[in-house]
């Protein structure tokens, strides 16, 4: 059965005098979620993570999801999480990335 939703236009204006919201589209294809590893010590493995998240771009995915379905983020301090955070924005704008993959965190 098709849709008969259709995506939000390119651009709208809000109601005059507001100013105007820019509406991107994501991607088409596979957002991943991550996983959130953890050293012998049970601190947060940035490395680990970093070489992870350098796998999944290689591998094509449309975006990535950190903090989203594993349930690790209701056990992060929050400095750990904005580090996992951190860590996957800067992975994903690494150069030889495309900076256009998006981040949903």
């Amino acid at each position: 059965m098709p849709s008969t939703l259709t995506p939000p236009p390119a651009e709208a204006t809000w109601v005059a005098g507001q100013p105007k919201a820019v509406h991107h589209r994501l991607p088409d294809g596979v957002y991943v979620p991550t996983l959130c590893f953890f050293t012998e010590h049970d601190e947060v493995d940035l490395n680990v993570l970093e070489r992870h998240l350098v796998r999944l771009i290689n591998a094509g995915v449309a975006g990535i999801v950190v903090h989203g379905s594993n349930g690790e983020v209701a056990h992060l301090m929050r400095e750990e999480r904005a580090a996992v955070i951190r860590c996957a924005a800067d992975t994903i704008h690494q150069e030889g990335h495309d900076v256009r993959i998006p981040l949903i965190a």
